[in-house]
C-alpha cells in the first residue's frame, strides 16, 4: 500500500510539472507609435562607420558613445550602411540597389534585454512596417502591423510584467525604408566589464606579492636570535 501512495504521488507531480511547462505565457511586448523622443538610459550610437554590410553581418551599437557598453546588435538580409560616426542611423547600402526591407535587433555585449526601445523608421516606399518583438523564452512573441507616413515614424517598444526584450524585427510593407534611426533604450542590466588579460596578470603578481610578504613576516617572527 506504501509503494502505491508514493507512485500516486510521483505521478501526481509528473502531472502537475507536465500542466506547468504545457500552460501557454502571454507574451506581455506592446508597440505604440508616438511622437517624440522621451526619456532613456542610452542613445545607440555607432564605434565605427559601417559602409555595405553583407547580409547577415553584424552592425554594433554602443551606449551614450564610443566609449559606452555595447549593448545592441544589429542584422539585416539586406546590405547596409550607417551615417557618419555618432547618432545611430541605418541606411540601404550603396551597392544593394537601395533595398532595405527589414532590420534585426538583439540585446548583446553588456545588455542582457531591453525594458524599452525607441525607434525612428523613416519611409522610401514602404507603407506599413510589422514589428515582431521577443521576449523572455517562456513569454513567446508578438507581432503588431503599423501605418507609415512621410518624415519621422517613431515607435516605442515596451516589456512588462518583469519581462525583458530580447530581440525584434522590422519588416517593410509595400517598399522599402528610408532610414531607421534615433534609437534609444533602457537596459536591463548592465554586465560588469571583464578585465583584460594584462589586467589579471597584474592583479594575480599583486597577490602572489602580498602573500610572499606575509608569509616573510611570520617567519621572521618565529625565528629565535641568539646575540
Amino acid at each position: 500500500m506504501f509503494n502505491n501512495f508514493v507512485r500516486g504521488a510521483v505521478l501526481a507531480a509528473v502531472g502537475a510539472i507536465s500542466l506547468t511547462l504545457s500552460s501557454p505565457v502571454k507574451a506581455d511586448l506592446v508597440i505604440t507609435s508616438v511622437n517624440g523622443n522621451g526619456s532613456f538610459d542610452y542613445n545607440v550610437l555607432f564605434k565605427d562607420v559601417y559602409t555595405n554590410v553583407a547580409p547577415g553581418g553584424e552592425i554594433l551599437g554602443y551606449g551614450n558613445g564610443a566609449n559606452g557598453p555595447q549593448l545592441i546588435t544589429f542584422t539585416s538580409g539586406d546590405i547596409l550602411s550607417t551615417g557618419p560616426q555618432g547618432q545611430a542611423v541605418i541606411q540601404a547600402g550603396t551597392t544593394g540597389g537601395g533595398v532595405f526591407d527589414d532590420l534585426s535587433f538583439a540585446a548583446s555585449g553588456a545588455a542582457t534585454g531591453f525594458t524599452s526601445l525607441l525607434f525612428n523608421i523613416r519611409t522610401d516606399t514602404a507603407t506599413q512596417v510589422q514589428f515582431s518583438g521577443f521576449v523572455d523564452a517562456l513569454a513567446g512573441s508578438s507581432e503588431t502591423l503599423f501605418n507609415l507616413t512621410n518624415g519621422s515614424n517613431f515607435f516605442l517598444v515596451t516589456a512588462t510584467n518583469n519581462q525583458l526584450i530580447r530581440s525584434g524585427t522590422f519588416t517593410a510593407i509595400g517598399g522599402n525604408f528610408d532610414s531607421i534611426e534615433q534609437i534609444r533604450l533602457d537596459a536591463a542590466a548592465i554586465a560588469p566589464a571583464v578585465p583584460e588579460p594584462s589586467t589579471w596578470a597584474m592583479m594575480i603578481l599583486g597577490f602572489a606579492g602580498v602573500g610572499f610578504i606575509a608569509y616573510r613576516r611570520r617567519s621572521y617572527g618565529t625565528t629565535l636570535r641568539i646575540v
